[in-house]
């Protein structure tokens, strides 16, 4: 991973970890992440360690699957009601999931936080937005 591309990975991965808590909860928060990138889960591991080290009592539980399984697992996720709270998304499969309301709209989380959306390249954030709603972010 690239040093510039590195650098902006904790503050992504604190946002989506942030939004996939319940605001204002009490107590132990368990977040479950799901990625397929073997070669990036230790960086996200040390991501997840650093935020529940910022945020006792919020674990953030990483499990990663290769691409096949990853989408299998993603897709069983939502049908059974155990998706995770965070997962990678990919443009191909964006599309499907927002038709089928899967996704929750993270713009009232990214106003609460105040992201400046000027971390991103431009044009990379709104990729990922649908019908003025963001759905998702670039990592």
């Amino acid at each position: 991973m690239s040093q510039s591309v590195g650098k902006y990975v904790p503050k992504v991965i604190c946002a989506l970890i942030a939004a996939a808590c319940v605001a204002g909860s009490a107590g132990a928060a368990e977040v479950k992440y799901l990625l397929w990138d073997s070669m990036q889960a230790p960086a996200y591991r040390q991501c997840a360690a650093d935020f529940s080290a910022k945020h006792p009592g919020t674990t953030v539980k990483i499990t990663q699957f290769g691409w096949d399984d990853y989408w299998t697992a993603v897709s069983m996720g939502f049908i059974s009601d155990t998706a995770p709270d965070v997962f990678i998304n990919h443009l191909a499969k964006s599309t499907e999931f927002v038709k089928n309301d899967l996704l929750v709209d993270l713009t009232p989380y990214m106003r609460r936080d105040k992201l400046d959306p000027a971390i991103y390249a431009p044009g990379l954030l709104e990729v990922w937005g649908r019908n003025g709603k963001q759905f998702g972010m670039p990592k």
